[in-house]
């Protein structure tokens, strides 16, 4: 199993996932929906808010999962199972 050392690790440092054009083009009608909505301003921000929670959520997730399988497939790279060839 690949493992770091907590010393290796810039807990400040950000990953940069930029959104693409299906990302936008999704927000942008959500948008226009949310503006049809008969909400007052606070209800409004209190959508918006619950969306953007939701949306980075599912980002994390999606972020930890892949890594998750990345290391998986290194480790099987580094590791292969006994009777297997390599």
């Amino acid at each position: 199993m690949i493992t770091m050392s907590q010393s290796t690790i810039d807990e400040n440092e950000e990953i940069l996932i930029e959104k693409g054009e299906d990302f936008l083009k999704t927000a942008k009608a959500l948008s226009e929906v949310i503006a049809g909505l008969p909400l007052d301003y606070e209800q409004n921000q209190r959508l918006i808010d619950s969306i953007m929670e939701h949306v980075d959520a599912g980002r994390v997730d999606a972020f930890g999962q892949g890594m998750r399988y990345v290391i998986e497939r290194i480790d099987a790279a580094a590791n292969p199972a006994p009777g297997l060839p390599s």
